[in-house]
C-alpha cells in the first residue's frame, strides 16, 4: 500500500469521509491501519487522549505532515520495492498467487503508475483546492479518491495504451483544448489527443460523487483529464472552459426541477378560447385531471388523462391542441395573455426565475405551429435555466441513455441567455411538452421532439 492508498482508505473508513485529526475515533481509525500494515504507531502517541487538548496558537497537522513523519519514523517509504517482493513470495509460498489471479495482479501493481499522473492533474484544474483570504491553498482529500478511482479506469489497457496516456496527461504541452461546435461529437474531439479510445471511453463514462455526496455526471471528468482549457466550476456551472463557467447535462437531464415537481396548467382557462370553432356539450371541451384506471394486474392507479372536444386524447398532442385554439380563436390577444399568467403561478419562487423569462421570452414564441409551441415552450424553460444558474457555456451530451450507451454526440451554446437559447432552437430535442410538463428533459433519440426549422426569434 502506497501513501496515497492509506489515506484514501483512512478517508473512507471515518464517518465524515475525510481524516480530522482532532477526533479521536478518526485517529484510532488510522492506528488500526498502521497495525495492519506492521508500521510504528507511536507517531499518533500524542493525537491520542481521551479527551484532546489544542493548543490554539498551533496550527493542526495536516494530512501532508503526518504522511511525512511516518515516512521519517519508518526511514522508508510504506511501499518499499524489497518488502513488495517479500509478500509477493510469501503470498506465492501460502499458494494465494496462481495462474488465475496473478494476471490481476500483474495489471494492478502496473496500473499504479497512473496514479500520480493523474492526482497532479486533477490539482492543476482545481480539483479539492481551496486558497483562503491569504492566499494558502489547502486540500480535500476528496481529490484524492477521485484519482484512486480514475486510476483503476485504465486496470485492463495495455502498457503501451496505458504510456500514452501517461505521457498526454503529464506533458501540459501535449495537451489540446476543446473547441466546441454547435453539434459536434465529444469522442472525436477527444481522439484528436492520441489517447486511445478504449480509455477515452472509460474516462468519459466515469460518474462519482463529490464532497457533499452529490453525484457527477458522465463527461465532466473525462473532459477535464483530456482538455487543456476545461477545469473543475470556477463559479455557477459543472466546469470550467477557458475559465468561464461550463454547464453540462446527460441525456434525460433535466433543466432544474424535475417536470414531476411542478404544478399542471390550468387548461380550462383556455377552453372560452375554442368556443369559436367548437361548441362544448360537456366539461369534457378542454380539461386534464386525475382519473382512476386499471393497470395489466388490475390495480387502480391514478393517471392524468386530457380531454379534447370531449375526447380523451394523449398527452404529447397538447403543442397540436395549443396551436390549433391559438389560430382558430378570434381574441388572439386574450389568449396569449391568459396562457401568460398561467404560466406565471406554476412556479411563483423568485428564485427560479420563472416571471423573469416569461417577461422576456415568451412574447418571442411561435404559436401558429405545433412545431413553434413545443420548442418555444421548451427553450422557454431553458432561457429561464440560464437566468437562474448564470453559466455562459452549456453542453448537452448522449451519454446515459438507456438501452444502448452513447456515442458522445453533443449540442453546445455559449453567450448570454438570448444567445444560447437561440444557438439551442434548430439543434437541440427535448421531451414533448404535455400540461403536467412544461418544463421537459434535454436528450437524444426517437422519444424526444425534433426541433423543427421554425423561426422562433423575429
Amino acid at each position: 500500500m502506497t501513501l496515497n492508498e492509506l489515506l484514501v482508505e483512512w478517508s473512507y473508513r471515518t464517518k465524515k469521509g475525510y481524516p480530522d485529526l482532532g477526533n479521536p475515533s478518526d485517529i484510532l481509525v488510522l492506528k488500526e491501519i498502521l497495525e495492519r500494515l506492521e508500521l510504528p504507531i507511536d507517531i499518533l502517541d500524542e493525537l491520542e487522549d481521551d479527551e484532546p487538548k489544542i493548543d490554539d496558537s498551533e496550527e493542526l497537522k495536516s494530512v501532508e505532515d503526518i504522511e511525512d513523519e511516518i515516512e521519517d519514523q519508518t526511514g522508508k517509504d510504506i511501499c518499499d520495492v524489497n518488502d513488495l517482493i517479500s509478500s509477493i513470495k510469501k503470498l506465492a509460498s501460502q499458494g494465494r498467487i496462481n495462474p488465475k489471479n496473478i494476471n490481476y495482479y500483474q495489471k494492478m501493481l502496473q496500473n499504479t503508475c497512473t496514479y500520480d499522473p493523474v492526482l497532479g492533474l486533477l490539482r492543476t484544474k482545481g480539483y479539492g483546492q481551496k486558497t483562503d483570504k491569504k492566499g494558502r491553498t489547502s486540500e480535500h482529500p476528496i481529490v484524492k479518491k477521485y484519482a484512486d478511482e480514475i486510476k483503476n479506469l485504465t486496470l485492463n489497457a495495455t502498457e503501451a495504451e496505458r504510456d500514452i496516456y501517461i505521457e498526454y496527461i503529464s506533458n501540459p504541452d501535449k495537451q489540446i483544448n476543446f473547441e466546441p461546435k454547435a453539434v459536434g461529437n465529444l469522442y472525436e474531439d477527444a481522439m484528436k489527443t492520441g489517447i486511445p479510445k478504449s480509455i477515452i471511453s472509460k474516462i468519459m463514462e466515469y460518474v462519482t460523487t463529490d464532497s457533499g455526496n452529490k453525484g457527477v455526471g458522465m463527461g465532466e471528468f473525462g473532459m477535464s483529464l483530456i482538455f487543456k482549457n476545461v477545469g473543475d466550476a470556477v463559479g455557477p456551472g459543472d466546469l470550467s472552459l477557458n475559465g468561464e463557467t461550463f454547464e453540462i447535462k446527460g441525456h434525460n437531464a433535466t433543466l432544474g426541477k424535475r417536470p414531476d415537481e411542478i404544478n399542471a396548467i390550468d387548461v380550462s382557462l383556455f377552453a372560452k378560447y375554442m368556443f369559436d370553432d367548437y361548441q362544448p356539450t360537456d366539461e369534457k371541451a378542454f380539461l386534464f385531471r386525475k382519473e382512476k384506471r386499471k393497470t395489466k394486474a388490475g390495480k387502480d392507479k391514478n393517471v392524468n388523462v386530457l380531454y379534447y372536444k370531449g375526447n380523451e386524447v394523449k398527452k404529447s398532442t397538447f403543442s397540436t391542441i395549443i396551436s390549433e385554439v391559438y389560430n382558430k380563436t378570434n381574441d388572439k390577444q386574450g389568449f396569449l395573455n391568459e396562457f401568460k399568467e398561467a404560466l406565471r403561478v406554476l412556479d411563483t419562487a423568485k428564485k427560479e426565475k420563472q416571471s423573469e423569462a416569461i417577461d422576456e421570452f415568451f412574447d418571442d414564441i411561435d404559436f401558429s405551429s405545433p412545431q413553434g409551441v413545443q420548442n418555444g415552450f421548451a427553450l422557454l424553460n431553458f432561457y429561464r435555466y440560464i437566468l437562474k444558474e448564470e453559466f455562459e457555456h452549456f453542453l448537452a451530451h448522449d451519454f446515459g441513455k438507456q438501452g444502448a450507451p452513447g456515442v458522445g454526440d453533443y449540442v453546445y451554446a455559449k453567450g448570454s441567455a438570448r444567445e444560447m437559447t437561440q444557438a439551442l432552437m434548430n439543434v437541440a430535442t427535448f421531451q414533448p411538452i404535455s400540461p403536467d410538463n412544461l418544463k421537459p428533459r434535454i436528450g437524444f433519440g426517437k422519444s424526444f421532439r425534433e426541433n423543427f426549422l421554425s423561426e422562433l426569434f423575429y
